[in-house]
């Protein structure tokens, strides 16, 4: 009869053994069995095992469970043992902890209800240096290329963002921003920095978002309640959001386009924002800004000495002022 050992798996982990790669079949022969091995023995030698897959090349799939059904009970344990290119799949539950996501992945709630999966921010959390400000994060993408969907970040609004990106390209999407209270600034849903690009879509917060150093992603089909800010040399694409107001601080040629602005829903600090739908404060250069709804809003557009904008088909309906030209 035939016993095949069937040896090592794929390596997940830095840390894992390599796999045997002297696995052989083993044969047994009985004394009155001679023939019928030989005809085993034939077909074995067609069945050596191929060489192992270098970790890395194969997407692996580590879950989380905060109940411990799971590989791991914290987010930060799988992506521990992860390698980049894994998906870890997050089963329901609450995960009290701040993840630096320090390689290329995909992290997302399993179930795809964000609901189901929630990152409370603890109080005591790690912080990282923002342009400045030592800031907490439930997520911090560090340099990476990245994704991360399908989840709900909570925990406390001072001095806290949900997502923080010092550079890299992160994709975001199916995000709840849930924290609370909204006491101080800074607190955030997204605080981009440094080189960062990437896709980020069809998230709901109530907090900022901010664009500074050199980021330029594609902001689209979010549901923003609070202020979006770009200062620094950022060039976002902002797109197709429903956004409480826009300010526009920095020297580079952010696109602002297509854009549903309601004043009126801005609950709590906007970080010195003032009464403006959209607002261009001095140094902005060369921001195009098209096809815009503003509304609730006293004053629609607000130009602070801002120079080479383009403000074209926007439709504004506020309570004094359209367009405030401040030269």
């Amino acid at each position: 009869w035939l016993d095949r050992d069937e040896g090592g798996g794929r390596r997940t982990t830095e840390h894992d053994p390599p796999p045997n790669t002297n696995r052989r079949n083993r044969l047994w022969l009985s004394a009155t069995g001679i023939t019928a091995a030989l005809a085993i023995l034939a077909i074995a030698v067609n069945l050596s095992d191929s060489d192992p897959v270098p970790p890395g090349q194969v997407s692996a799939t580590h879950v989380g469970a905060a109940d411990g059904s799971g590989d791991f009970v914290t987010i930060r344990a799988a992506v521990a043992a992860a390698v980049a290119g894994d998906t870890i799949a997050i089963q329901p539950g609450t995960y009290t902890e701040a993840v630096l996501v320090d390689r290329d992945l995909t992290i997302s709630g399993d179930t795809g209800d964000p609901a189901a999966v929630v990152v409370e921010i603890p109080e005591d959390g790690p912080t990282v240096d923002f342009n400045g400000v030592d800031i907490g994060y439930g997520f911090l993408f560090d340099g990476v290329t990245a994704e991360l969907s399908h989840l709900t970040i909570s925990g406390p609004g001072a001095g806290v963002s949900a997502l923080v990106a010092t550079d890299g390209d992160l994709t975001a999407h199916h995000l709840v921003e849930d924290l609370d209270p909204y006491v101080d600034d800074p607190y955030g849903f997204l605080y981009a920095g440094g080189d960062t690009t990437g896709d980020i879509y069809a998230n709901s917060t109530k907090a900022v978002v901010l664009f500074d150093g050199g980021a330029r992603p594609t902001f689209r089909e979010n549901d923003v309640a609070s202020v979006v800010r770009v200062r620094g040399q950022a060039y976002p694409q902002v797109e197709d959001n429903a956004i409480g107001g826009i300010w526009l601080q920095g020297s580079a040629a952010p696109l602002i386009k297509n854009n549903t602005i309601d004043f009126g829903t801005i609950d709590g600090p906007a970080g010195g924002f003032g009464s403006c739908g959209i607002e261009l404060s001095p140094g902005m250069k060369r921001a195009t800004i098209v096809g815009n709804s503003v509304r609730n809003a006293p004053t629609g557009i607000c130009v602070d000495r801002a120079v080479g904008a383009e403000i074209t088909q926007n439709d504004i309906a506020v309570e004094v002022v359209g367009v405030d030209l401040d030269q």
